[in-house]
């Protein structure tokens, strides 16, 4: 069993900053864009390897355009547009939608990659975001089941009237393949950073990373970081798209029972792994079962580390997080 360790300091939220553990310094070649729906930023730590920059930049267009659910012509829209009929879909797709399933299933449902109906109720990606009434929410719940999702081989079938979204775990994915195509193409340190998704390949030429961490809270500076190499960090919370109405503040990880934002005892979440596709579906189902189901969780889960911030400010993390306090 892992040991928990407890921190009484408020900490934590995701944001990326790469530091050397040593004297040696790496000279980084950065290229940033806007794909996925947010900002990427990737870089080498190799002036000779600043070519592969503009091919891993492709490499994001093309899963988004296989994965969004946005693109038209994407699998996933034709996925959702088939009316109930079978689809076939790139071998990706298929196996990336088994996973997420999977997830599904381990969180006994609360990971559900059948909400777009309900997530676009809320326009958490868009510029208005609001409340929708309760009895459209109670319509759009008639559509979310995750055990409604058929896959066979490279054959989708989704009932009429649902929609599966997998933004809860295609960032992750991505990462994972832009790690391999780095290591094909002989890049030996690289930063991955899918809009706060980080994949840190290689041990950075001996020095290793350290992935800093800063508070949820407002008005609070980062105070700890992740060390290691060859690792991913992916961060879940209340704070990453959220707005305020009449006082409240309403988050975009809904709970699938209710339609509103989950009600969690914590304020984010930080998984620490090496495949970046389980990282980016247990930060969201840690994230939702709370912090005592999401430690026990980890607790039975070989290689998967984490950090649990509370909404009081106390913070958890596995005895492997390796996480310092700054």
């Amino acid at each position: 069993m892992k040991k928990i360790k407890k921190f009484t300091a408020v900490l934590l939220c995701l944001a990326f900053l790469s530091m050397p553990c040593g004297c040696k310094k790496a000279v980084p070649v950065t290229k940033t864009q806007y794909m996925l729906n947010t900002v990427i930023t990737l870089t080498v730590y190799n002036n000779k390897d600043a070519q592969t920059l503009d091919g891993a930049f492709e490499l994001c267009r093309f899963y988004e355009n296989m994965l969004s659910r946005t693109v038209e012509g994407s699998d996933v829209y034709k996925i959702n547009n088939a009316n109930g009929e079978a689809t076939e879909v790139n071998e990706a797709t298929a196996r990336l939608i088994e996973k997420a399933l999977y997830y599904g299933e381990l969180s006994q449902g609360r990971f559900d990659i059948t909400t777009a109906k309900l997530s676009e109720l809320w326009g958490f990606s868009g510029e208005n975001p609001d409340v929708p009434d309760r009895q459209v929410i109670d319509n759009a719940l008639e559509f979310v089941d995750y055990k409604k999702v058929l896959a066979e081989g490279n054959t989708v079938i989704l009932p009429k009237g649902y929609a599966i979204d997998l933004g809860g775990i295609a960032k992750g994915y991505i990462a994972d393949r832009l790690a391999e195509y780095f290591t094909q193409n002989g890049v030996k340190n690289a930063i991955i950073d899918l809009g706060g998704n980080i994949y840190a390949l290689g041990d950075k030429e001996g020095e290793g990373y350290k992935i800093a961490i800063r508070s949820p809270f407002e008005g609070q500076a980062t105070i700890g970081y992740v060390a290691g190499s060859n690792l991913t960090v992916v961060t879940s919370g209340a704070y990453e798209r959220c707005f305020y109405k009449d006082g409240v503040r309403y988050h975009h990880i809904l709970d699938v029972k209710t339609g509103m934002p989950a009600q969690s005892d914590l304020e984010s979440v930080t998984i620490i792994a090496s495949h970046s596709v389980d990282a980016d579906a247990l930060s969201t189902v840690c994230f939702l079962l709370g912090k005592e189901a999401g430690i026990s969780l980890l607790e039975k889960t070989e290689g998967i580390e984490g950090v649990f911030v509370t909404s009081d400010g106390e913070i958890f993390c596995t005895e492997g997080a390796n996480f310092t306090k700054t």
